[in-house]
């Protein structure tokens, strides 16, 4: 929240790159805000330098004034940005990228016990994003 046209802010997520992006963006990435994005309560951003333009959720940015007190927050659960975590219990569900562009072929699951790596805070309040 918060984040207006024209303000400078920064990731907070680890790592990302989904299907067909052209590079990557990394924890710390500074960009600025420049308007709503594609996907209704997404924000877009334009990275520095080769960054490019992103839609992102809200949640994993902050205003570059504040990241060194936000990237150093809990996430939900105790969790950390690098956690390895493992799901209890399988899930099915739709890719934002699937709801977006219809892309994703039906719903995605996720077997019980398949690991990743937390990148960051969810898209929703509680939830961390895994990748």
């Amino acid at each position: 929240g918060g984040h207006s046209c024209g303000s400078r802010v920064r990731s907070l997520a680890a790592y990302l790159r989904p299907p067909g992006a052209s590079r990557e963006l990394w924890l710390g990435d500074a960009g600025t805000v420049v308007g709503p994005g594609d996907v209704l309560g997404k924000i877009a951003v334009r990275f520095d330098g080769e960054g490019g333009e992103w839609n992102l959720w809200p949640g994993m940015l902050c205003r570059a004034s504040t990241y060194n007190s936000a990237v150093a927050e809990r996430l939900p659960g105790s969790l950390c940005r690098g956690d390895r975590v493992r799901t209890s219990a399988g899930h099915i569900g739709l890719r934002s990228r699937a709801i977006a562009d219809g892309s994703g072929g039906g719903p995605q699951s996720i077997d019980p016990s398949q690991e990743g790596t937390v990148v960051g805070p969810g898209h929703a309040d509680g939830h961390v994003l895994v990748h």
